[in-house]
């Protein structure tokens, strides 16, 4: 299951990608009670149901390119972020690349996924208008 959204933000690449990179800093997200830094590659997401994801950092090219495995018990994959700046505004890609763990998952996975990018991206916006009033 593949699940891509994109955003154009008026707003610089550099800020967007240190809120996004900065994972010891998520109380702009809705949907995440704690995140765990394990080192400069590993960290785990809580969500607000208590909830884990594993997250491992595969690749990094500063303000252009993201990737990370994602792992928990109901599934598992990739996660990739495009950065792409143009005139002091900022592009970005999010492209999830999933499988379930559990057949009775399999129907729901991208209605699931795709809500999550919603979620995310809404935060994302609320929280960089917060800061640049």
């Amino acid at each position: 299951m593949i699940s891509t959204i994109e955003k154009d933000f008026d707003f610089d690449i550099k800020i967007i990608w240190d809120i996004i990179t900065d994972f010891k800093k998520y109380h702009w997200r809705s949907d995440i009670s704690k995140v765990n830094v394990l080192n400069e590659k590993e960290f785990i997401e809580i969500t607000k149901d208590g909830y884990s994801t594993n997250f491992i950092i595969i690749k990094e090219i500063k303000f252009k390119y993201l990737e990370f495995k994602i792992d928990n018990s109901n599934m598992e994959g990739y996660w990739k972020g495009e950065f792409l700046a143009e005139n002091g505004k900022t592009k970005i890609r999010f492209t999830e690349n999933l499988k379930s763990k559990k057949i009775w998952l399999i129907p729901i996975l991208k209605i699931y996924v795709k809500r999550q990018q919603k979620i995310y991206m809404k935060n994302l916006e609320r929280y960089l208008y917060e800061i640049n009033k």
